[in-house]
């Protein structure tokens, strides 16, 4: 058994093999003559969900709830600083250094510091990728 038609099932199959059944290929010309049918290769592969649907199931189950970043309690702007306050109880820190202080910068700087971890080594992430730009641009 198998999971693709076969020709008895199809209205185009006439024994002499119609010119349409000659470039099928793997059932693409396929046309059922009543109730389509499925073939399966054994009763528990009939009886499980579709494969698309084990797929995301499956890709669900390894997601991890903490890689998300958790939702902002508050946020305070203290030139040249923007702290925030965490759902889980923690709190980013970012100072603009060598940048003139702009909060919507320093916001979304603190979340890509809490999303790429809350160590320090999120600045190289952003510089890897950013390092390309600024040096064509500098030419």
């Amino acid at each position: 058994m198998n999971k693709w038609p076969r020709c008895e099932d199809c209205v185009r199959d006439n024994y002499l093999r119609a010119p349409v059944c000659q470039t099928c290929v793997a059932g693409s010309n396929f046309l059922p003559r009543g109730r389509s049918k499925i073939y399966y290769e054994s009763v528990q592969e009939m009886n499980q969900p579709p494969a698309a649907y084990r797929a995301i199931v499956q890709a669900l189950r390894r997601f991890d709830d903490s890689a998300l970043v958790p939702e902002i309690l508050d946020v305070m702007f203290n030139e040249p600083a923007t702290i925030v306050f965490w759902a889980d109880g923690t709190k980013t820190v970012v100072k603009a250094v060598y940048d003139e202080f702009d909060p919507e910068k320093g916001l979304a700087m603190a979340i890509a510091k809490k999303a790429l971890g809350n160590k320090g080594n999120y600045y190289n992430v952003i510089a890897k990728w950013t390092d390309e730009y600024l040096e064509k641009e500098d030419k």
